[in-house]
């Protein structure tokens, strides 16, 4: 018989638990856009299939500091019906069920059928429980239960710092280096953050590059200073004989200088996979779990208040690229999905957070900023910016 699933709370992700009681919700939102009907009573049968075999989306939190876990509850993640008639897909604007909350004691995912003239669906995951690339394997395994075929399953409980520790024992400190802003400073008494997508068809080349050296170029436009990303890194391919809907997600830092071109950053992210980079545990990390949440919350927020003041922030933005989709793996149900596009977490806590998402011919990229930066229309500029770098091999296609 197998035992209740449960997992430790990572420093990681105590983290991420004080950033949402801040700046709620901090979640992982996967929208799926296409075509077709769903009967919500199949659906919430598929969904209570896939997440038995997927108790990573049935978690809740328990314990406090180093003691701190994840257990599986045994409820099924609540599927919702949401009228978006007036939703457009590429804002916040009229999609207020964007900003609910998913409370560490449960439910911490939940899927929200969005009816209107262009119908979604959508995974939502507390990030505490799960990354992107956990809710992804989440919602095939919905569409596997749509179709119905068995569930893959994902039970491993394996951790970050089990795969990282099995490669590596390199540890080091961050380094103390302050950055500049893609859209300059904050504006004060401006709270929230917003976030747009960007739909485009075409080819694309070395897109990682392409975002960071972007990002760079519009940062410069408004001061002079370092620029340093972080760039998620998705573990699993170094553990490629287990299935997790966990945290698996690590993160390579990579400064940019104005010497930098799109391909000297792709080759500088490609040299420090190679050299297991993302695989290097920082020392500061194993502290945050013996701060009590509330507190920690409330470091964020002085140091956050700190970095405002200053216009300089611990990183210039975090750039996630989610990898290409196969769409024929979301269709069942009666649903086909068209594209797929992943909204970044809410946070105020870094000036930019951007995602990439392929599919088929089809490039999605979503920006999160907090309001603040975004004022006198910087936040336009830049993703003006961005089209213009992506023109030569894109078109953008308009909501």
């Amino acid at each position: 018989m197998r035992t209740k699933f449960s997992r430790p709370v990572l420093p990681g992700e105590h983290q991420w638990l004080a950033a949402d009681m801040i700046n709620p919700p901090f979640v992982n939102q996967m929208v799926l856009e296409g075509t077709g009907a769903m009967d919500l009573d199949e659906l919430t049968d598929a969904v209570e299939r896939a997440s038995a075999a997927n108790p990573g989306c049935r978690l809740i939190l328990k314990g406090v500091l180093r003691r701190c876990y994840w257990i599986d509850s045994g409820l099924t993640p609540p599927v919702r019906r949401i009228s978006g008639a007036l939703w457009d897909g590429y804002s916040q604007e009229n999609a207020p069920f964007l900003h609910d909350r998913l409370p560490f004691k449960g439910p911490t995912c939940e899927v929200l059928w969005v009816e209107g003239p262009k119908p979604r669906l959508i995974f939502r995951s507390h990030h505490g429980v799960m990354d992107g690339r956990g809710t992804w394997m989440w919602a095939e395994d919905v569409f596997r239960a749509l179709r119905g075929e068995e569930p893959l399953g994902a039970y491993s409980s394996i951790t970050k710092l089990d795969i990282i520790t099995g490669i590596t024992d390199r540890s080091r400190w961050s380094d103390a280096i302050k950055c500049i802003a893609p859209t300059g400073k904050n504006r004060p008494g401006v709270s929230g953050t917003m976030w747009r997508r960007m739909s485009f068809t075409g080819q694309f080349h070395k897109l990682m590059g392409t975002m960071a050296w972007v990002l760079a170029q519009s940062a410069w436009q408004y001061d002079d200073g370092r620029v340093r990303f972080l760039v998620s890194v998705d573990l699993r391919p170094r553990k490629p004989d287990m299935r997790s809907t966990g945290n698996l997600n690590a993160g390579l830092s990579v400064e940019v200088t104005r010497a930098s071109t799109p391909d000297s950053i792709r080759q500088e992210i490609l040299s420090q996979l190679e050299n297991k980079n993302d695989c290097v545990r920082f020392k500061e990390e194993g502290l945050l779990d013996m701060i009590p949440l509330k507190v920690l919350g409330l470091v964020l927020k002085m140091i956050n208040r700190y970095n405002h003041a200053h216009g300089r922030y611990d990183l210039t933005a975090v750039i996630s690229n989610l990898g290409t989709v196969d769409t024929t793996k979301f269709c069942g149900g009666g649903y086909r999905t068209d594209t797929v596009f992943f909204i970044p977490p809410k946070t105020e806590l870094v000036p930019l957070f951007l995602t990439l998402t392929g599919c088929p011919g089809r490039e999605e990229i979503c920006v999160t900023i907090p309001t603040g930066f975004g004022s006198e229309n910087r936040f336009e500029r830049l993703l003006h910016d961005i089209c213009q770098a992506l023109a030569p091999h894109a078109v953008q296609e308009k909501p």
